[in-house]
């Protein structure tokens, strides 16, 4: 049986696959951009790699880069069967040959960090073996890896990059293709439930790293594009959950009743549910005067 997340990866590689066959052209491989690389012993690298490469039967290089973590929603281990599978189905349909050229995945663990993660993608680029990227899938890789791509004339697809940062395709994004989207669409979506049922003052409570190196949440960067969305007035609170002392959810719910009764909650699921047995005990399930949002992409 095919896990839902590999099933889900397949659906969206056809497409995906197929879009970077048709964003692939013959002089992104050939010339490679190399006055792009200033250093003139990479330069020379990447030249004779191209050459090299040219000499053996030709493919179409997908590199692959994602961490090799399971406990985050895209890791190596469930993404690579999903383009396995992808490329396989392309096959039987008579989709992977491009002008005799075979589809062939390369993968790379990028550790989800913005040091090892674009010096990666640079190993691929100057040793001329990438001729698109799938992913990466941190932000704070992708962000490096997809003004690369631009500048690298590589067209770079994603699962990632939701965050309204790369909503701006010019200059840096214009060869970026986020496949789920972008986080301001669920800002939008918000506002216009708001309006709906004409609410006005709204609560954000959410997840946050208090450890300024591990950057900002997935629900920093949600809730962001909502806080946005509503003209960046509504009253928020963060919390790291992580840290058993921040967990008082009782206490944060007391303060947060003071400013609104609608209120969005983003967490792990473990988390919400603490905070809804936390509303629970303070009667603010019960008595119907409290809407509780949870945002929630990954289960």
């Amino acid at each position: 049986m095919m896990r839902p997340i590999t099933f889900l990866f397949s659906n969206i590689l056809n497409y995906s696959v197929i879009l970077v066959l048709q964003a692939i052209s013959p002089q992104n491989n050939v010339d490679g951009q190399i006055s792009i690389i200033q250093d003139k012993h990479a330069a020379f690298i990447r030249q004779n790699s191209i050459i090299e490469r040219q000499k053996n039967p030709p493919t179409v290089n997908i590199v692959v880069l994602a961490p090799n973590n399971d406990t985050l929603p895209y890791s190596l281990h469930k993404v690579v069967p999903g383009v396995l599978y992808a490329i396989q189905t392309l096959k039987k349909k008579g989709l992977d040959n491009f002008g005799g050229r075979l589809i062939q995945p390369i993968y790379k663990d990028t550790l989800c960090s913005s040091t090892a993660g674009p010096l990666a993608a640079f190993d691929f680029y100057v040793s001329g073996v990438a001729d698109a990227f799938l992913g990466p899938l941190c932000t704070y890789v992708l962000a490096p890896v997809a003004r690369y791509s631009a500048a690298w004339n590589l067209p770079l697809l994603t699962v990632g990059g939701q965050n309204n940062n790369f909503d701006a395709k010019n200059p840096h994004y214009r060869l970026t293709t986020r496949m789920n989207g972008s986080f301001s669409q669920i800002g939008e979506l918000f506002l216009k439930l708001l309006r709906k049922f004409h609410w006005k003052t709204v609560a954000l409570l959410f997840h946050d790293f208090r450890d300024q190196s591990l950057g900002h949440s997935n629900c920093f960067f949600i809730l962001g594009a909502v806080f946005t969305a509503l003209g960046r007035q509504s009253f928020h609170e963060a919390f790291d959950e992580t840290k058993p002392e921040e967990r008082d959810f009782h206490k944060l719910l007391r303060e947060i009743s003071t400013q609104a009764r609608i209120i969005l909650v983003c967490g792990s699921p473990d988390t919400v549910r603490e905070i809804l047995l936390a509303a629970e005990d303070l009667n603010m399930v019960q008595n119907g005067d409290y809407v509780f949002f949870s945002i929630e992409l990954f289960t």
